[in-house]
């Protein structure tokens, strides 16, 4: 007599399974982000046919809502140490200054790394030609790049992801960096900005970017620093960033596109 029944598959089969599954979703989620970032430097192509090259090392946070590219020229040490205090889409617009960056500049020349503490969601950066490096706060992996770019001359953009990063990147590179090359790009809360900003020299930095409003920035917060009332302004509309720059002093706003 035979009987029937279900066929209970082995730990070892399992796990085959799993790690299956997992290539297949891996496969396509770099699939989705290749095709993302195509269509996002697709997006910097177009300003490039328009506006043309750029005489220097550029980065570029996104498009002014004037007409006129909002830029980073990466050899003008006046710009400064750059804060942006928002805590609203950051990753959107790291990712937009880290692929116009590479879109505009040979590895040769730029390079750049990132300080976070959720290094899973740059998975996607390791294709991008001028990064060499991600990775968490206290890591000695930023001192290595910090010195090899110093060495070789070559400009870094580091990209410092949340208040943790922030607060862990090494002494002097806020004030200094920009002077040799060496760019903080800060991205964390409006409460650490303020902290990060007032460890600079006033002629040290030039422009605080951000995309606040209300309850991101409350009365108390605001009247701390004139700067976080400027860019919480009610006037900014979704989807729009707002830069302050002191050198002169103008607010600009800025669109970015989206991966």
């Amino acid at each position: 007599m035979r009987t029937t029944g279900q066929i209970i598959p082995s730990l070892a089969d399992v796990r085959q399974l799993q790690a299956s599954a997992a290539r297949r979703n891996l496969a396509r989620r770099r699939t989705q982000l290749r095709a993302g970032i195509r269509l996002h430097i697709g997006k910097w192509l177009e300003l490039h046919t328009v506006w043309g090259p750029f005489p220097n090392p550029t980065a570029m946070w996104g498009m002014g809502t004037d007409g006129f590219p909002v830029i980073l020229e990466l050899n003008d040490p006046e710009a400064g140490a750059l804060v942006c205090i928002s805590d609203a889409d950051q990753h959107a617009l790291m990712g937009a200054v880290l692929l116009s960056a590479a879109f505009l500049n040979s590895p040769a020349a730029v390079s750049a790394y990132v300080l976070t503490d959720r290094p899973d969601r740059w998975a996607w950066a390791h294709q991008v030609p001028i990064l060499v490096g991600v990775s968490r706060p206290g890591d000695d992996g930023l001192q290595r790049a910090l010195d090899s770019a110093y060495k070789e001359t070559r400009y870094l953009v580091v990209l410092a992801d949340g208040d943790a990063a922030a607060k862990a990147l090494p002494p002097g590179l806020l004030q200094d960096g920009p002077s040799a090359g060496l760019w903080p790009l800060v991205f964390c809360s409006p409460q650490t900005g303020l902290a990060l900003t007032a460890r600079c020299s006033p002629l040290r930095w030039t422009a605080v970017v951000g995309a606040m409003r209300p309850p991101d920035v409350t009365p108390p917060i605001a009247a701390r620093h004139p700067l976080l009332s400027i860019l919480s302004g009610g006037d900014l509309q979704p989807g729009v960033w707002r830069a302050y720059f002191k050198k002169p002093r103008r607010t600009v706003d800025f669109t970015i596109p989206h991966l």
